[in-house]
């Protein structure tokens, strides 16, 4: 059920020519030819931790989960990054994830890492590094 949610998240990101999305983590992309398509930049990163499921019944089956989706905006510089906030955040702010059996609340975002090298990575062909952000759009969801 939580993964349900967070699909439902990355759903609400419109598909775009202008960058990828990924869930969970980056994973390569390969070709017809199962050859491994070099990272593009820029890109999303829809994942989350597991949230918190509350019950009020004696079974204990989770009747509400709060969840704090995370989206990480990855791009070639400062400029690619804040475009790509500019352009996702829109789709997702007070925006409310459509899940099955379950009635999710509006999520509200919520900063949680400016935008900063990551010196982790270097980006092909280059000496220079990527930089990323990452919002969090925490809500509440209730069981229908």
């Amino acid at each position: 059920m939580i993964r349900e949610h967070y699909l439902a998240v990355r759903d609400l990101i419109p598909e775009s020519a202008s960058y990828d999305i990924h869930f969970g983590s980056v994973s390569p992309k390969h070709d017809e030819e199962g050859k491994e398509i070099p990272l593009r930049y820029p890109y999303v990163v829809v994942w989350g931790d597991f949230g918190t499921e509350h019950s009020e019944s004696l079974a204990r089956v989770p009747d509400q989960l709060d969840l704090r989706p995370r989206v990480t905006y990855a791009g070639e510089g400062y400029e690619q990054v804040m475009w790509l906030a500019d352009t996702v955040r829109p789709h997702l702010n007070r925006a409310s994830p459509v899940v099955t059996g379950w009635h999710p609340g509006k999520m509200n975002v919520s900063p949680l890492r400016p935008p900063e090298e990551d010196q982790d990575v270097t980006l092909p062909g280059s000496n220079t590094y990527p930089w990323a952000a990452v919002d969090e759009f925490p809500f509440i969801s209730t069981r229908n």
